[in-house]
């Protein structure tokens, strides 16, 4: 019932929402054209906002089901920044109106600017956001650990939020492994969602597995799983890493040659079936404790949870926000959102990477997409 309720509520402002955008473009495009149709208007906006809306009832197997999705993503966020400008010069026409600073002979046309100036913004700030989003940088960490190891140093690779489809294809992760390649690190780790929520949706591939199996790393490559690795396609989801001779780590560890300890959690909150639920901490049964362990956990929300024997924590999960004004949210709901983070001497370090992906939107406006470069420094 509850979940009933909560879909509901979404399109009821989904609706809403896009009436005043479409109301208030309406107005803006008479300013310009008195002539033009707004029945024309309405019909064509009201299928770029439903474009979200069908792609959830077409088959997989539809190929139209592919660009309909782009679409979509494309679409959101173009809905987004459009509410939020929208939003902003209503409150200002309203108040410039209302109390006399514009002359009723003058606000046809202060309408018309406002919605040149708001198109300008909008149709700047994705462009520049697309462009961030093919770009890859390199973020790196420092971290010591006072623990004993039979190796002084260690060089991690660390990503996250991959969401493998249509826009983060083959040529996005190449770009990816050629980032990881240039810093030649030990081991190279996945803190999650990996795919996005379906197999199908990954564009070759057979080709990103050739590129994973390409990369060269003295202790392996392990992955945890995120919440939108899951679904009806799980099983092949899982497959296709281990036949890409990723370790993936289901609340369990691995203790790489006696020198440290790298152990992965199942998700929290999955969207869709992962085959089983999660585990606390104790049940992991870590035998070496005076080993180095490593823990990756697709959420920050779940670092609370560590204990003083684990010294190294890598999150994913909140994409920083991925686009303005979105990253205060993530900054107010999490401990730690994006960045280092250690909350006292007892507690373990803690790195989330914003990610090398999008999720939805394809932009990056106000946080990057990332690798993350961790030296580890071990009490030898």
């Amino acid at each position: 019932m509850i979940f009933i309720v909560v879909i509901l509520s979404v399109f009821i402002i989904y609706g809403l929402t896009n009436f005043i955008i479409a109301k208030e473009a309406m107005t803006w495009i008479l300013a310009m054209w008195p002539s033009l149709s707004p029945f024309v208007f309405y019909i064509i906006y009201s299928i770029c906002a439903l474009s979200v809306v069908i792609v959830f009832f077409l088959p997989a197997s539809f190929t139209i089901r592919k660009y309909i999705t782009l679409f979509s993503y494309y679409w959101m966020g173009i809905y987004f920044y459009l509410l939020l400008a929208i939003l902003i010069s209503m409150i200002i026409l309203f108040f410039c109106f209302r109390f006399g600073l514009v002359s009723p002979d003058f606000q046809r046309q202060a309408v018309l600017i406002t919605g040149w100036i708001v198109f300008f913004i909008v149709s700047a700030s994705l462009i520049y956001g697309r462009v961030n989003a093919e770009d890859i940088k390199l973020n790196s960490y420092e971290v010591e650990i006072q623990k004993k190891s039979e190796i002084s140093e260690l060089k991690i690779a660390l990503i996250s939020d991959i969401h493998l489809n249509a826009i983060n294809n083959y040529d996005h992760f190449n770009k990816v492994v050629d980032k990881i390649n240039s810093i030649n690190p030990d081991i190279l780790c996945f803190s999650g969602d990996i795919f996005d929520g379906d197999y199908y949706a990954a564009e070759s591939p057979e080709k990103i597995q050739k590129l994973l199996m390409s990369i060269q790393v003295k202790y392996g490559i392990y992955a945890c799983i995120g919440n939108h690795d899951a679904g009806k396609t799980y099983n092949q989801m899982i497959e296709f890493l281990e036949k890409s001779s990723v370790n993936v780590l289901y609340d369990n560890y691995i203790n790489i040659d006696n020198k440290f300890v790298i152990a992965g959690r199942r998700d929290s909150s999955p969207i869709g079936d992962q085959g089983e639920v999660r585990s606390q901490i104790p049940s992991l049964g870590v035998q070496y404790k005076d080993l180095p362990i490593i823990v990756l956990d697709h959420q920050p929300s779940n670092i609370r949870e560590c204990n003083s024997d684990i010294d190294l924590v890598l999150c994913g999960h909140t994409h920083r926000g991925q686009i303005f004004p979105i990253n205060y949210i993530t900054k107010a709901i999490f401990d730690v959102d994006y960045g280092y983070y250690k909350k006292d001497q007892n507690s373990p370090h803690v790195i989330v990477s914003s990610g090398v992906g999008t999720w939805g939107p394809p932009f990056r406006i106000g946080t990057d997409n990332e690798v993350v470069s961790i030296n580890i420094f071990f009490n030898k």
